[in-house]
């Protein structure tokens, strides 16, 4: 940020976010109760910025609200460490997510969904088409049922295994510019609107635990 009198540090915090592309918060046994750095997070979720932690290998149980223990973050240094092999640690960390990230503003996806609303029971139709690179990725949609707590992940079968798993790599690999279509029936879904996230999530390491959320769009669905 640049220096500028008379403006609050808070201020400057506010305009940086609203004007970044994506949040990198760095998750430390310091910054994991830290309210600014929660703030923080949470305004830049509400503002629909991206955000790619990394966080320190002690504190991912601990994980609370946004970014928690149930949410793929594969951006992971070894905290307690030496000092010296800490910081090479979280240096390696650091040049992966760049890796990642300058490829990754150069993605594109645009989404829909054949209908608004179906009755229960019935299939809808996700169609996609992607244009990035990508070194094991896939397409998923994330439903979530407003209202309750009921949820799914509906993967796409043609770029995911039926039989995947959080450490079986997608299909999709190297400089990506696909169509296509999927879909998923709403069987023994609540009536109700669902929010249904198109996703493309990339694996970095092929049985490991490293599934990355590449981007997104947001559709609804009501279900009757």
């Amino acid at each position: 940020m640049k220096k500028k009198p008379l403006i609050t540090l808070s201020e400057k915090v506010q305009k940086g976010l609203n004007e970044c592309d994506i949040l990198v918060p760095i998750i430390t046994p310091n910054s994991i109760g830290n309210q600014w750095v929660n703030q923080e997070i949470g305004y830049a979720i509400g503002k629909g910025k991206e955000i790619i932690p990394i966080i320190a290998t002690d504190c991912f149980n601990q994980l609370k609200g946004f970014i928690n223990s149930q949410v793929d973050c594969p951006f992971q240094y070894k905290s307690n460490e030496i000092e010296s092999k800490e910081t090479q640690s979280f240096k390696v960390i650091c040049e992966e997510l760049v890796n990642f990230i300058i490829p990754s503003l150069q993605q594109n996806l645009t989404s829909s969904i054949d209908k608004t609303e179906v009755n229960q029971g019935e299939l809808y139709t996700t169609h996609v088409h992607f244009q990035g690179k990508l070194h094991h990725g896939f397409f998923d949609n994330y439903i979530e049922h407003i209202g309750s707590d009921f949820y799914r992940w509906n993967p796409d079968y043609g770029t995911f295994p039926k039989s995947g798993t959080n450490i079986t790599p997608g299909s999709l690999q190297g400089e990506i510019n696909i169509k296509t279509s999927y879909s998923h029936s709403t069987k023994d879904w609540p009536k109700g609107i669902y929010k249904i996230y198109v996703r493309v999530y990339d694996h970095q390491v092929p049985g490991e635990t490293t599934r990355l959320l590449v981007t997104e769009n947001l559709h609804e669905l009501r279900v009757e």
